[in-house]
């Protein structure tokens, strides 16, 4: 067993500050406390850190400084060295070995489906150019799968030393691990994915890439050494149902990142940086403007067992005959949300959900049956749409529903933009090709593109133009047009048919920074546009070009006149201080 790589490594989240520059005493404390909690490596700038959003000047930078700080403290550190380029994944490798880094974390070219021996030139390349031991990266989910023959071929490499596999196949993961025991060199294999955590220990693996162990660093540790240290396989067994319920949400939470973020800032203490926009946003008007209690909910200080105690403790801190807003989906398993809405039943609370996702019409996997569940035990709810609540009626909802009519807010203190007439169309969000490979199809039509995640070549009439906070992004969209479009780079239609029920948060973003918001016809903010007279509608893609030809000078002005409505609202909180009036309004009618 390669002692240096037997260990439970989370894959660390990186704090940002507003202005997207990175939070390093933050860092240091989140990565001392799990340390201090058992936690015996780290893996950094992995995707949970956000790799894919930095520049290799900037992953340089944060690799110089944390690796050997961590290192150190005598821990060890996999880098998430991962790119498109091998050359710009082996510059990166070779600043982590210089920084003093135990290996290097890297997928195999993740835009084009690379056949077996390109796979094994690739990781040749790496061997042959770094001195940094190699953690190959099995993830067919984003990439090409690595077959088990490959993995024979890749193990004969010397700087080859583990292997992660989060293919969620117990079968694949076994392969590998009885090729490892085959090799002629040392060669060990770490679990990728969390619902296979005990099976992947029991059948050989020697460690664990987890997201989890960010959150819940001492009961992840726990785990392996019961059954690394100890082999206590029942003990181990009795721990991973401990941990299983997180494991849940880490796994299925559609930004497992942010929900992370979230836990580790609000409820530990550790301030990670921002999660969703809108969430804030709300937050903010309720207590800011409403004059609202924000109550944290510290659920991950220690063991799950607590958290009946917990439940108890936040509710005994509410007055009674108090209103109670939820921001839903929640960050707890649905067990505790359940029990936390009861015992603030029990004292006579009203509790409202302000939907913001449902996840199960974005097509994940949650079931609908699950969401209308938890829905139920609300006394009101939001819904973005009618649609929503008619498919969500039909399907069982019986709480009462406030539809919100109109957008999410979007709290700045920028300028008020002007922006200029022009044809230029502007992107901004996640812009892989899971969400976004329509841009590629796109070749009469001079765009910006911003946001994170490319994970495709761009045409050359689209400008890749970096990603920026809100703040600084209103700045920067100040000409011509925001498009809303949503696509699947994968065959399903499920993120295209959600835009029907949800409201797209980057209209707030264009109607915030004054350009001209461009949505499908079909969609619920496609409607919205055309009766409030702010926008345009398509009913393909493929009339885009023709379609802001055709607007004159005088036409945009006009619209632009219409929006300058909307931006003073957005900006102020006026949509969702009118959302809370027809809430209370709804309450009043139930008691």
């Amino acid at each position: 067993m390669l002692e240096k790589y037997a260990h439970v490594f989370p894959a660390m989240v990186t704090p940002m500050n507003e202005d997207g520059s990175f939070n390093y005493e933050v860092a240091k404390k989140h990565a001392d406390w799990m340390m201090d909690n058992g936690i015996g490596g780290i893996g950094v700038l992995m995707a949970a850190g956000e790799y894919q959003s930095m520049s290799l000047e900037e992953h340089m930078e944060y690799v110089n400084i944390m690796v050997p700080y961590i290192k150190q403290r005598g821990a060890s550190v996999i880098v998430g060295c991962s790119r498109e380029r091998v050359e710009d994944a082996c510059a990166l490798m070779n600043n982590a070995y210089k920084a003093g880094a135990d290996a290097a974390m890297v997928l195999p070219s993740f835009y084009y489906n690379q056949s077996q021996e390109e796979i094994i030139d690739h990781y040749t390349y790496l061997n042959d150019n770094s001195d940094l031991d190699i953690m190959v990266y099995n993830n067919p989910n984003v990439t090409s799968g690595i077959t088990r023959e490959t993995m024979k071929e890749l193990y004969k490499l010397p700087h080859v030393k583990i292997v992660k596999d989060a293919s969620m196949m117990i079968d694949i993961m076994t392969d590998f691990i009885f090729e490892a025991e085959q090799a002629e060199e040392e060669k060990n294999v770490l679990c990728g994915c969390d619902y296979l955590l005990y099976q992947a220990y029991a059948t050989g693996a020697i460690g664990w890439i987890s997201m989890t162990a960010n959150i819940l660093p001492k009961l992840s540790a726990d785990f392996h050494n019961a059954m690394i240290v100890e082999k206590d396989y029942q003990k181990g067994l009795e721990i991973y149902k401990k941990l299983y319920p997180v494991v849940n949400m880490t796994e299925r939470f559609p930004a497992p990142t942010q929900a992370v973020k979230h836990i580790l800032s609000e409820v530990i203490g550790f301030d990670e940086g921002i999660c969703r926009r809108p969430r804030r946003d709300i937050s903010d008007i309720l207590t800011s403007k409403l004059l609202f209690e924000k109550i944290n909910y510290p659920m991950y200080n220690s063991q799950l067992t607590e958290f009946p105690d917990i439940n108890n403790k936040v509710i005994d801190a509410v007055e009674p005959n108090s209103v109670i807003y939820f921001q839903y989906p929640l960050y707890i398993t649905s067990d505790f949300q359940i029990d936390l809405i009861r015992k603030a039943h029990m004292k006579q609370c009203a509790v409202i959900a302000i939907v913001h996702d449902i996840n199960s019409l974005r097509g994940l996997d949650n079931t609908l049956e699950k969401d209308i569940e938890l829905l139920n035990q609300f006394d009101v709810i939001t819904l973005p749409s009618k649609l929503a609540r008619e498919v969500l009626t039909n399907a069982g909802l019986k709480v009462p529903v406030v539809i919100q009519k109109d957008p999410f807010d979007f709290l700045t203190n920028t300028p008020i933009n002007y922006p200029t007439f022009s044809h230029t169309v502007n992107y901004a969000g996640n812009i892989s090709f899971t969400k976004a490979g329509f841009l590629g199809n796109i070749n009469d039509v001079y765009m910006h593109i911003f946001g994170s995640n490319l994970d495709f070549t761009l045409p050359k009439n689209l400008e890749y133009m970096g990603q920026f906070d809100n703040d600084t992004l209103i700045s920067k969209l100040n000409t011509g047009y925001g498009l809303l479009w949503d696509s699947d780079g994968t065959g399903n239609t499920t993120f295209k048919t959600y835009e029907k029920y949800n409201w797209q948060y980057k209209l707030s973003l264009y109607l915030a920074s004054g350009i001209i918001p461009i949505a499908d016809t079909n969609s619920n903010v496609g409607t919205w546009l055309k009766n409030n007279n702010c926008g345009l509608t398509l009913g393909i893609l493929e009339e885009l070009d023709s379609t802001i030809i055709a607007i004159s000078k005088s036409q945009y002005e006009q619209l632009q006149d219409n929006i300058r409505i909307q931006q003073h609202r957005l900006r102020e909180g006026y949509y969702t201080k009118e959302l809370i009036s027809r809430i209370e309004y709804e309450l009043n009618k139930i008691f």
